[in-house]
């Protein structure tokens, strides 16, 4: 930016926070978008090494219409998360049981309906067990906690899903594997 005097001053600011979105504007004289160049040509007297200058000035830009503050988008629903979204078990012997604990957030504004977890697309060895305290409506922006055992009865993978639902919520699913050897 040049200082010009008599050209006006735009200055422009945005700051955002979470959904609102705020712009300020200013206007004033000093120095500005506009910008002063001074065009010299030597003179054809190259004895006396004068040269003529021609002040020119580059026209101001325009500002751009400033962003209007942006109006928040309300309240977020009831929505089921689940973590981690896949857990592999590993290895381990026939019938011995190994669990894990999957973590269940609502990250809505509001609580959800009774959430119901259930063990799907099983190829055998997974059951709920232990801990489970999914057991009422989660209150907005907290969480539960289901556990999964798998316990394999034969040899090779064995998958299936944990699936948690609630309405309002919708669903969230995480995938179970392990062996069983």
């Amino acid at each position: 930016m040049t200082h010009t005097k008599g050209v006006g001053l735009l200055v422009a600011a945005s700051l955002a926070i979470g959904s609102v979105a705020l712009t300020a504007t200013a206007t004033g004289h000093g120095s500005g978008p506009a910008t002063a160049a001074k065009k010299c040509k030597k003179s054809r007297a190259a004895a006396s090494k004068r040269r003529k200058c021609k002040k020119s000035t580059s026209p101001p830009t325009t500002p751009s219409t400033p962003a209007t503050p942006s109006t928040p988008a309300g309240p977020v629903p009831p929505t089921l998360q689940i973590d981690p979204t896949a857990h592999d078990y590993g290895s381990h012997a026939l019938l011995v049981g190994v669990s894990f604990s999957f973590t269940v957030s609502n990250i809505g504004d509001s609580a959800t309906g009774l959430p119901a977890s259930t063990i799907k697309n099983s190829t055998g060895g997974y059951s709920k067990s232990g801990t489970n305290t999914c057991t009422a409506p989660i209150a907005a922006h907290a969480t539960c906690v289901v556990t999964v055992q798998f316990k394999p009865s034969t040899t090779g993978v064995k998958t299936a899903d944990l699936e948690v639902t609630a309405s309002p919520g919708g669903t969230a699913t995480a995938h179970l594997t392990g062996t069983g050897t």
